[in-house]
This record gives structure tokens, sequence and C-alpha cells, in this order.
């Protein structure tokens, strides 16, 4: 008897594990990997304007003359050359709330830097970045919308990646072309 007992306690406790993994495996879907860095890093062109969603750690936070959060995402391992992107963030996202350290996953728009501006230029010298609308925040198990994206932010946290990307007039500043080498 003791032991049917306690092999029903085995399996309840595997069912609620199983069950919670069910829950947790649906929300903030990724299309973006160490892959498609180093495939955006040959042809950034190829990802301008995209919606993309992807995870990483924040091992450099540093904070935009506007006041936005700006921080350099390491992707997960396998990663030996610790390869990233940097992120800039929105308008009602403070520094604080992406310090380094932190596990997150980032939605938002694959876009170029604009060669002009001398302090993105001051700090990396890719010419692509990310800008966020949604980063869901892991380590602090928080989730940071910007106010234009929560439609959008809505439909990542519930599975769905959007396929369009929100008001990008309402981000960005400027919209900056490659230069051909």
């Amino acid at each position: 008897m003791k032991s049917r007992f306690a092999g029903s306690i085995i399996v309840l406790f595997a069912l609620i594990l199983f069950a919670d993994t069910n829950v947790h495996s649906a929300p903030f879907p990724l299309n973006f990997n160490l892959d498609s860095l180093r495939k955006a890093e040959k042809s950034p062109e190829l990802f301008v304007e995209r919606t993309i969603a992807f995870k990483g750690h924040i091992t450099v936070a540093k904070q935009l003359p506007d006041g936005k959060p700006y921080i350099f995402v390491k992707f997960p391992a396998p990663n030996p050359n610790n390869e990233g992107i940097w992120v800039a963030g929105f308008s009602n996202a403070k520094p604080s709330d992406l310090p380094v350290g932190h596990d997150i996953a980032v939605l938002g728009y694959f876009e170029l830097v604009d060669p002009e501006n001398k302090f993105i230029g001051s700090i990396h010298k890719k010419p692509y970045q990310v800008t966020s609308f949604c980063v869901a925040n892991a380590t602090s198990q928080t989730g940071i919308y910007a106010k234009e994206g929560t439609s959008q932010c809505m439909q990542w946290q519930n599975g769905t990646i959007p396929t369009l990307a929100v008001d990008s007039t309402r981000i960005k500043m400027i919209k900056p072309t490659l230069k051909k080498p």
C-alpha cells in the first residue's frame, strides 16, 4: 500500500513538472539565433525592418543620450566567440530595468545604424542593431513593453511573433542607409 502511494506521488509530481513545462514553453517564441546573426553580419540588408525575437545574456549596459538603455546581448552557449548584438531600448524602458548579468528575451526590429551617429560609433562598429519593443527579463521575472508596441508584445507573450512591426516612425529617430563599399 505504501509503495502504491509513493508511486502515485512520484507520478503526480512528474505530471506537475510536465504540465509546468508545457505552460511556459509557448510564450516568447524565438526566430533569431547565432546562425541568423552570422548571416546578418555578412548581409545585414537582408534583415532590415524584420521583426526578430531572440534570447541572450546582458553583458554590457550603456545609456543613450536620450536616456534610453543600450545593451549588448550575448547569445547563449555554445557561443565560443561571445557573439551578440546591440539592442536599443524604447521610451519607457530605463537602464536600471536591464542590468548586466540578466538573461532576457527580446522582440524588436533589425535596423541599420546611422553611420553619422558618433555616440553609437564610439560603442561599436557594427552597421546594425536591434530596436526592441518588448523585453522578457527571465532573471527578474518581468516584462517591459513599449507603449507603442503593446499589441505586438501581447501577441509575442501569447506565443506568436508578430508579422508586422510597430509603427517604426514613432520609435526610430532616423532611417539610415547601408553604405556600399
